[in-house]
């Protein structure tokens, strides 16, 4: 039996008498002993693999460990051996994963683990093997047209199918490419840009990376609940022309990529955001988020848009690091570091980069495909927007929440609306402030004033929470796509207080009241499943389709106390136990900086 471990990772070997199996096939500097904290973080710390032997059976003496593994970014990994993990639940992979491994092998019997053959494998973003030369293409966006001539014009040979369309490129030198993301929406042709892309990346003529809208296209693809702008939009239309099989590729592909790569012996790093060096060759949630996303200051630019964090003015790292994400006029050196995202879709041109010459190649925008605002055209002709600000009473972000929004509407649902609204500064200096929320004009329907908004945000009010991320959105302004993007330091560690508190009055009030209020208990009970997920990993999401079965059966008083009491008092031992990767306090000076900053812009606007 092969046993794939992940190296570097933490891997947890479950067995009281696990000594010889141990002992064959790891080496020692690799076992160390669960109570040496230091020893196995400094390791970690080097990017090396580190095994534990654990004897007792229980998950709460892994959980410290999988926290190691997530505070170091690497995988965590676990092997039972001969059922030590426990009886029931807790020895089944299913059960280990929501413990947080990602990697689970279970032996249970003596004869399995002699025949076990455990191999150990580089993270998926260790390719530094690879050694070029490349060309490195920052983001396409759909421009199939540029990116055919920039590819030319690299000394590309395009290879088409019998209808003309362009499948492949291959060097004559044996040079490849690498894609830094974003090869879709927006643009014209999405599908063109992904059939070249995917034939040359099959062909082993090219590598790439993942996108943030690569990774919005698969959530869409696959019937997700989200948001669906104008960029994405085109991308869907175009794709629905397509034949189903194409889709299918289409959703494998981008599902596939990795976030990020290290290349020639480690010496170049790529990924689409920018990568800070102590996220080099590793891999979490959180590695993900940095390389696909970013980070922003919490402020905003001339534009009234989210000010990205500038990682590469502090960036020392040894490693070149090419990005793209952040549109900039012209490609340059910062730091080691150059952003290739040189804005076609916008009017700007398609850039690469020559590695390891270090010589950039541009092809000019045939025109502009995709008209924002405030982007990089505007910027070139010196005619920058005023920035996003508010007049009075402005709502700035409406969204639908209720059942409609966790995919468990009935026939008989209320349509739930919450929202945002901004007043100008001046009204704060006067007796009669603003009010701090109001109702209507619609039914069930909630707006807070924004300062209120972001004071209950911070303290992990779940219906506010909601507000951030419900793809049901009905109004979003600049300044609401802004609020929206300050998620990541809202949440905080303190959505375990908040939720279970509200939760156990809710359930406490259901069952005293003249006839169970079964909905406010079926509410509950997704709260729950929502906190613990938050908690475990990382990301929140008010979809609870996947429970709809079940949770409709408690609105309809199906289940009956005893099931309900017992599903309830499971998740909230898993919400007690569950570490995961949310800080412990949120980032609070950040959601003041950008409320300030936005309290400022009414001013311009009304003085």
């Amino acid at each position: 039996m092969r046993l794939a471990v992940p190296d570097p990772s933490l891997l947890v070997l479950v067995t009281a008498s696990g000594a010889d199996f141990a002992s064959r096939h790891f080496t020692p500097a690799q076992l160390l002993g669960g109570g040496d904290a230091d020893a196995v973080a400094a390791r970690l710390e080097a990017g090396r693999l580190v095994v534990v032997e654990v004897a007792d059976a229980r998950p709460e003496t892994r959980a410290p460990l999988v926290a190691l593994a997530r505070a170091h970014d690497v995988p965590p990994a676990v092997i039972v051996l001969g059922g030590e993990a426990g009886s029931g639940p807790h020895r089944s992979p299913s059960a280990l994963r929501r413990e947080g491994f990602r990697h689970v092998h279970v032996l249970t019997t003596r004869a399995e683990a002699d025949a076990a053959e455990v191999v150990l494998e580089p993270l998926r973003a260790d390719r530094r093997g690879e050694t070029g030369p490349f060309d490195v293409i920052g983001d396409v966006h759909g421009c199939r047209a540029e990116l055919e001539e920039l590819l030319v014009e690299l000394g590309y040979d395009l290879v088409r199918d019998a209808r003309g369309r362009a499948v492949d490129a291959a060097h004559p030198a044996g040079r490849r490419v690498i894609l830094l993301g974003d090869l879709v929406d927006r643009g014209p042709d999405t599908p063109g840009v992904l059939r070249l892309a995917m034939g040359m990346v099959g062909a082993g003529h090219a590598l790439a990376v993942c996108g943030n809208h690569e990774q919005k296209l698969v959530r869409a693809l696959r019937g997700k609940r989200l948001t669906v702008t104008g960029g994405l939009a085109r991308s869907l239309e175009q794709l629905a022309a397509e034949p189903e099989e194409f889709r299918a590729e289409v959703e494998r592909f981008c599902h596939d990529l990795a976030a990020h790569l290290v290349l020639d012996g480690g010496d170049l790093v790529v990924a689409h955001a920018g990568l800070p060096e102590r996220y080099h060759g590793r891999s979490s949630g959180r590695v993900r988020s940095a390389a696909l996303y970013g980070d922003t200051t919490g402020r905003t630019d001339e534009h009234g848009r989210p000010e990205r964090y500038p990682w590469a003015n502090d960036y020392r790292g040894e490693a070149t690091v090419l990005y793209g994400h952040t549109t900039v006029p012209e490609a340059e050196w910062v730091n080691g570091t150059m952003c290739l995202d040189t804005g076609v879709v916008f009017g700007g041109k398609l850039s690469a980069l020559r590695y390891p010459e270090r010589e950039v190649v541009s092809v000019a925008a045939q025109r502009t495909w995709y008209d924002a605002p405030g982007r990089l055209v505007a910027r070139e002709r010196g005619k920058p927007e005023r920035p996003a600000a508010a007049t009075p009473a402005t709502t700035i972000l409406s969204t639908v929440v209720g059942s409609h929004a966790y995919g468990l509407a009935t026939t008989a649902s209320d349509v739930d609306r919450r929202g945002v609204f901004v007043v100008p500064a001046e009204r704060f200096w006067r007796f009669d402030e603003p009010p701090a929320s109001r109702e209507g004009p619609r039914p069930e329907e909630l707006n807070w004033e924004l300062g209120r908004f972001c004071e209950l945000a911070l303290r992990s009010n779940p219906t506010v929470l909601e507000v951030f991320v419900s793809d049901r959105v009905e109004v979003m302004t600049p300044l609401g796509e802004e609020l929206r993007a300050l998620l990541p330091h809202v949440l905080s560690r303190r959505v375990a207080q908040s939720y279970l508190r509200a939760t156990s009055a809710q359930i406490t009030r259901a069952r005293a009241a003249e006839g169970t209020r079964w909905k406010q208990v079926m509410h509950s009970l997704r709260l729950l499943i929502v906190c613990r997920d938050l908690l475990r990993d990382g990301v929140l999401s008010i979809d609870a389709s996947e429970h709809r079965e079940r949770l409709l059966a408690v609105r309809a008083g199906q289940l009956g106390w005893p099931e309900v009491l017992a599903w309830a008092d499971g998740l909230r031992a898993e919400i007690d136990r569950t570490e995961g990767p949310l800080p412990e306090e949120p980032g609070t000076a950040v959601v003041e900086d950008w409320l300030v900053s936005v309290r400022r812009r009414t001013l311009e606007v009304t003085g």
